[in-house]
């Protein structure tokens, strides 16, 4: 098994801080107090500059992870033909999408659509809401 270095567990930690709905809910100088605090007990190593650098990428991967995310939606909900070395990605997604749609907040998807009123965020928000309607049916089934 991989050992994580200090700065992989750095990477992780930074990630969760900007993933994980109690920590996006603090104010930001509790948030960075509790980075802090992380930082000097877990992995003092990491320079202020390290630290700034960690998450600066942070936040702009979320753009791109959110982007492949929203790509993939159309494969997920079966709105166009994969081509064959697709074809085992959508069926992971379908089973993965079965067992965890019931995670899923649309509404906090909707609020990160950008606000144009483009032919693209027009065809994801149609996609998210047949994702929850999606979502309503199999929680009707079970």
């Amino acid at each position: 098994m991989f050992k994580w270095d200090h700065y992989h567990f750095w990477v992780f930690v930074m990630s969760v801080m900007h993933t994980a709905q109690v920590a996006k809910s603090l104010p930001k100088n509790q948030r960075v107090a509790i980075e802090e605090a992380i930082r000097k007990q877990h992995c003092p190593e990491i320079t202020y500059d390290e630290w700034l650098e960690i998450e600066q990428n942070i936040v702009s991967s979320k753009g791109k992870i959110m982007s492949a995310f929203l790509g993939l939606l159309p494969l997920a909900m079966g709105d166009k033909m994969p081509v064959s070395k697709d074809m085992d990605i959508l069926a992971m997604l379908d089973s993965s999408f079965r067992e965890q749609v019931k995670f899923i907040d649309f509404e906090q998807l909707k609020k990160n659509l950008p606000k144009d009123q483009s032919e693209n965020t027009k065809r994801t928000l149609d996609l998210i809401n047949r994702l929850k309607e999606l979502q309503n049916e199999y929680k009707e089934r079970k």
